[in-house]
């Protein structure tokens, strides 16, 4: 029905490039095919796992997560991961 609804915009696929955390400080990062206007290249080590985290975090969506989330971090650096629940 054309006249109670209007079409949806066409979907159009986005590359955003892929990143993936590996444990504590380290991470690998690909933007080599990113769509966004950003550097076409490949990380890994302590600044692929900078630059997830801080994406990570700046994609949360209210301000307890974003204060939360490097407590949690921090905790599990110096208490280490919580291992008694499955």
């Amino acid at each position: 029905n054309k006249i109670l609804c209007k079409s949806a915009p066409e979907f159009q696929y986005k590359n955003r490039g892929a990143m993936a955390s590996m444990g504590f400080g380290g991470g690998v990062t690909d933007l080599k095919k990113t769509d966004l206007p950003s550097p076409k290249t490949t990380m890994s080590g302590r600044a692929s796992y900078l630059v997830w985290s801080s994406t990570y975090l700046t994609k949360q969506l209210s301000i307890q997560n974003m204060i939360l989330i490097p407590m949690y971090w921090f905790k599990a650096l110096v208490f280490g991961r919580d291992i008694s629940r499955f």
